[in-house]
C-alpha cells in the first residue's frame, strides 16, 4: 500500500507546485488573444518635435493623447504647432502585435496609421481639411516610457492642393495600466493536463507491477519459512525416536564397605 501511495503523493506535490507557481510563462497562453481591459486602461500621452516640410522647412512641435482598444487597434488625437497649426485624428494599427502576437516587453513595434483633420493655412488665413498617412516606430525603454520616430504625409485642399511631410522624434508615456493579459490557451492546458494524467497512470502501473513482484516474493518467503518449519519439526521427531528411555535395570547403586 505504501508503494502505491508514494507516487500519488509525488504527483499531488507536482500538481500543487504548478498551481502555485506565480510565473505567467508557466501557463500556456494564446499569442493573438488577450483579456479585455477597463476603459481607463491603455491610454498614453505623447510629446515630440521635428520638421514640417511644406515648400519651406518649419520646426514643428506636437502633443497627443491616445488609447489602445486592443493590442492592434487604437486612436490618437494629435495637436501640431508650427507655421501652420493642425489637429488630426489617427486610427492606429500595430502590425507587430497583429502578425507576431502580443508581448508586453517587445522592444520595437511598427505602427502605421491613417487619419484626417484640420490644418490652418497662414497665407490664406483659413482652415483646410485634409488626410494624412504615417508610420510610427515605437522603441520601448521601460514599462511606462517609449521613444517615437514618426514620419507622416498629409494632403490638404486650399485654393490649390497643399502637401506636407512631417518627421518627428518624441516620447510616449503610458497612463495607468498599459499592458494586456494574454488569454490562457485552453487546448494547450488540456493537453498539458492529459500528459500529466498519462504520466500519473504510468506511475500507478509501475507501482502495481512493483506490488505484484513484492507480493510474489513475500509468498515465496512464506513458503520457504513453512518448509523450514516442517523440516525442523521432522528433525525434532527423529531425535526423540533415537534417544532410548531410561529404566530401573540400568540403574546401579554404589556398595558401601562395612
Amino acid at each position: 500500500m505504501k508503494k502505491l501511495l508514494f507516487p500519488l503523493f509525488l504527483a499531488s506535490l507536482s500538481l500543487t507546485a504548478t498551481a502555485q507557481d506565480g510565473n505567467l510563462e508557466a501557463v500556456p497562453t494564446e499569442r493573438h488573444s488577450v483579456s479585455t481591459n477597463p476603459f481607463f486602461s491603455n491610454w498614453f500621452l505623447q510629446a515630440g518635435a521635428g520638421a514640417n516640410v511644406n515648400y519651406d522647412n518649419h520646426v514643428a512641435f506636437s502633443v497627443a493623447i491616445g488609447k489602445w482598444f486592443t493590442p492592434g487597434i487604437g486612436l490618437r488625437t494629435r495637436f501640431t504647432f508650427s507655421h501652420n497649426n493642425a489637429i488630426t485624428e489617427h486610427v492606429l494599427f500595430n502590425l507587430t502585435n497583429m502578425f507576431m502576437g502580443y508581448r508586453a516587453n517587445r522592444v520595437w513595434n511598427l505602427i502605421p496609421y491613417v487619419g484626417a483633420g484640420w490644418r490652418r493655412h497662414e497665407a490664406e488665413d483659413r482652415m483646410a481639411f485634409g488626410y494624412t498617412v504615417g508610420l510610427w516606430n515605437r522603441l520601448r525603454i521601460s514599462r511606462k516610457l517609449a521613444v517615437n520616430l514618426d514620419a507622416s504625409y498629409g494632403s490638404y485642399q486650399l485654393s490649390s492642393k497643399q502637401r506636407a511631410l512631417n518627421l518627428e522624434l518624441g516620447l510616449t508615456y503610458s497612463i495607468g495600466k498599459g499592458t494586456w493579459k494574454n488569454t490562457p490557451d485552453q487546448e494547450a492546458i488540456n493537453a498539458l493536463s492529459q500528459s500529466e494524467i498519462d504520466a500519473l497512470n504510468a506511475q500507478l502501473s509501475d507501482a502495481y507491477a512493483e506490488n505484484d513482484e513484492l507480493r510474489q516474493q513475500l509468498e515465496q518467503q512464506q513458503q520457504q519459512l513453512e518448509q523450514q518449519q516442517q523440516q525442523l519439526e521432522q528433525q525434532q521427531q527423529e531425535n526423540q525416536h533415537q534417544i532410548p528411555p531410561a529404566t530401573d535395570n540400568n540403574m546401579t547403586l554404589p556398595v558401601t564397605p562395612e
